[in-house]
């Protein structure tokens, strides 16, 4: 029986010097990076207080390793053959995955499967993953005001889910029909790589883009955080806790960063801008 191939335009962010062809990774469709990207930009408040406190994005090497670069590839799967979704992550320098608590080979990639408290390694499953973002973190997408008072940016990254929704998914080393060796009649899954883009440069674009829309849109917010009123020829500063403010609002609407606040109507940028600013660098 000849077999299928259901064909995929996917991206991947993580580290250049580990690979851009996904083999224990994760992809996206263009939402699905949209929602990864855009949840990030919290982190210069939420990774403050040091690595520890900030939670395992802090640590997380696919956002914060110095040499980022975002890859558009083509994915084949061979007939459809969408199974569990796998969370692939970098290995810590300690030998532990910073996800799973699973043990693993440091600056190497592990998939984790299962519910958090009862995860396994999956890494060497063949099947190609694959989660519904929308389904899976929909419900942190609302804010209690018992967060919102004592950090009001805890409720600023988690409603971007309702805005782009968008999948995930997950090729390991085992399904993969052009690594040395494969099963051509076993394997799951092969990748071509389209283009390879500098996360800096995909995150200056983007970046413009929204605040070009709270201009247009005559918002305002930018242009009014202090640091940008008192030094108007500076670079954007992406740490600026009034920046990632804005940057919120603009994107979602400010009232989606409220407790009870609900993206469908506060405004914000559409899909449409959303996804035009995604497709930019590519």
């Amino acid at each position: 029986m000849l077999s299928s191939w259901t064909n995929l335009t996917v991206y991947h962010v993580n580290p250049l010097h580990l690979g851009v062809l996904p083999i224990n990774m994760n992809t996206a469709d263009l939402s699905g990076d949209a929602f990864f990207d855009l949840r990030s930009a919290v982190l210069p408040i939420q990774c403050a207080g040091g690595n520890a406190s900030g939670g395992y994005e802090c640590r997380n090497g696919e956002e914060v390793d110095a040499d980022l670069v975002i890859t558009r590839l083509a994915l084949s799967v061979r007939d459809s053959s969408f199974g569990e979704y796998s969370r692939c992550n970098i290995c810590g320098d300690d030998g532990v995955d910073i996800f799973s608590g699973l043990p693993c080979r440091p600056k190497t990639y592990i998939c984790s499967c299962g519910e958090w408290w009862g995860m396994r390694d999956c890494t060497n499953e063949t099947t190609v993953g694959r989660e519904d973002i929308g389904r899976a973190f929909g419900r942190w997408g609302s804010c209690r005001w018992s967060e919102w008072i004592h950090a009001p940016w805890k409720c600023w990254p988690w409603p971007v889910v309702h805005k782009t929704g968008g999948l995930w998914y997950s090729t390991t080393e085992k399904g993969h029909c052009d690594a040395p060796g494969a099963d051509t009649n076993a394997c799951t899954w092969r990748a071509t790589v389209e283009k390879v883009v500098n996360k800096s440069c995909s995150s200056g674009l983007i970046h413009a883009a929204v605040e070009a829309h709270d201009r247009e849109a005559g918002g305002g917010c930018f242009d009014g955080c202090p640091s940008r009123r008192l030094h108007p020829l500076r670079p954007r500063n992406t740490t600026d806790p009034c920046w990632i403010y804005c940057f919120y609002a603009t994107v979602l609407g400010p009232a989606a960063l409220m407790p009870g606040g609900d993206v469908a109507s506060a405004g914000g940028m559409s899909r449409a801008d959303i996804d035009a600013a995604f497709s930019a660098p590519f």
